[in-house]
């Protein structure tokens, strides 16, 4: 079977940069990337079709961005005609991130940008940008270079093509790209942080500290991911840990209150039966592990 695309790559500290060259004629051809990553077309022409986009050209001097993971849909109709050529760079998480970390940039589009006529959360496509062909072909050449501090100065040029990119059409996508995963990450920091903590007091406060929001909004975040509040989130885990517990009839009613985070022994035996439908005691007896140990059913619960 012959080689439909040519690949050469080089790859900086947070970004890979590959040339594609194409000269069969094919379709159905799948790209995806699970980083943000952005192509410039040199020569020949592509059908790209992105998500739920319809089908678009793809000639030389345009740019496109396209989200992580975001699946294209790729035709070459005349590549046995015309050669494809063209450059895609792949940009970590972590680098756009800490470029956006230190910029002021909002998610809107910027001035005087023309009209978007597909989902921007996929991807943006920008046509036939001057300054943007200029650029990555400046790019290519770095990469190709053998210097001293090659990493440091690819990665300070990735910098510049994250901030370029942002005073484009494409800056509302890549912003809210970022914004989800930090909305994921935060989220997950805050159940981590809940789960390594569910014997100290831990309000929705703290767990909004955690996860870098304001309480308004992780309150409505953590119940859109999750389906419940962070409050009853943390009602569950406590009742988990104290079922664990339970199992060992070493561990007293008390114990079991402290150390799944209970403040009060009757706020304890009260959610807990709300629950689980029994007592702790009534829980402690019926599914412990060990029957030697003798269990009091008098007095409190």
């Amino acid at each position: 079977m012959e080689l439909l695309e040519h690949k050469t790559s080089f790859a900086g500290s947070n970004a890979e940069l590959s040339i594609y060259e194409t000269t069969i004629s094919a379709s159905n051809v799948t790209f995806s990337s699970p980083h943000l990553s952005c192509g410039i077309m040199i020569s020949g022409k592509k059908v790209i079709t992105i998500s739920d986009s319809e089908p678009f050209e793809f000639l030389a001097g345009d740019v496109i961005v396209v989200a992580p993971n975001e699946i294209s849909q790729i035709d070459f109709p005349e590549a046995d005609k015309e050669s494809v050529r063209c450059i895609v760079i792949e940009i970590t998480d972590e680098k756009v991130s800490s470029v956006l970390d230190r910029s002021e940039f909002e998610a809107s589009p910027g001035r005087g940008s023309k009209g978007w006529p597909w989902d921007d959360n996929a991807f943006t496509r920008l046509t036939a940008d001057r300054t943007l062909n200029l650029f990555f072909r400046r790019l290519l050449e770095i990469f190709r270079e053998r210097i001293p501090q090659k990493n440091l100065v690819i990665d300070n040029c990735i910098t510049e093509l994250i901030i370029r990119l942002l005073q484009t059409q494409s800056r509302k996508h890549i912003v809210e790209c970022y914004q989800k995963e930090s909305l994921q990450c935060g989220i997950k920091a805050a159940v981590r942080h809940a789960e390594k903590n569910l014997q100290m007091r831990i309000s929705t406060t703290d767990l909004a500290s955690v996860a870098g929001m304001s309480k308004a909004n992780f309150y409505r975040h953590f119940k859109t991911e999750l389906g419940i509040s962070p409050h009853q989130f943390l009602q569950n885990l406590r009742i988990r840990r104290a079922c664990d517990l339970l199992r060992d009839r070493k561990n007293s009613i008390s114990e079991v209150c402290s150390s799944s985070g209970f403040n009060s022994l009757s706020h304890f035996i009260h959610t807990f039966k709300e629950q689980k439908g029994i007592t702790p005691k009534s829980y402690q007896y019926k599914f412990s592990r060990s029957a030697e140990y003798p269990v009091e059913i008098h007095g409190m619960d």
